[in-house]
């Protein structure tokens, strides 16, 4: 394959050797990360939650470290009790979807901590209402 200005493409990705594979290689490695999102005041597992726990499910490997972090909104009433509720039904729909049993998960109810959007305090945000899965 040959350039219009005579640059030969082949010969020099040949030339290079597996020099191309080092910044794919690297991008593998960068954490995955996959967002479920709640109802207000909700920690049900419906179809939306448990097509994205599979799909997190699928991509866990052995021995991968696999956070699972559930928050609320600042309106949400027991934020730290029904944010470790959500990552909990999380973790039920990825054991579902057939995450082997040897992966360790580490679940955490983070509250209306860490916002995603940040908002003042009684606000009703969709977007904090999730859980993060970080595969690792």
């Amino acid at each position: 394959m040959t350039d219009t200005d005579g640059f030969d493409r082949r010969r020099a990705l040949a030339a290079l050797g597996g020099m191309f594979l080092l910044p794919a290689a690297a991008a593998d490695a960068a954490p995955a990360l996959f967002m479920v999102f709640f109802d207000a005041g909700s920690a049900q597992v419906d179809n939306a939650v448990a097509v994205i726990a599979g799909q997190a499910a699928k991509k866990v490997q052995k021995k991968q470290r696999v956070t699972i972090a559930g928050y609320c909104d600042t309106a949400e009433k027991n934020a730290d009790k029904l944010s470790l509720a959500r990552a909990a039904v999380v973790v039920g729909a990825m054991v579902a979807a057939g995450v082997e049993p040897s992966v360790v998960m580490t679940v955490l109810g983070k509250g209306a901590a860490e916002p995603r959007v940040a908002t003042g305090p009684n606000v009703d945000e969709p977007q904090n209402r999730r859980v993060e899965i970080v595969l690792e």
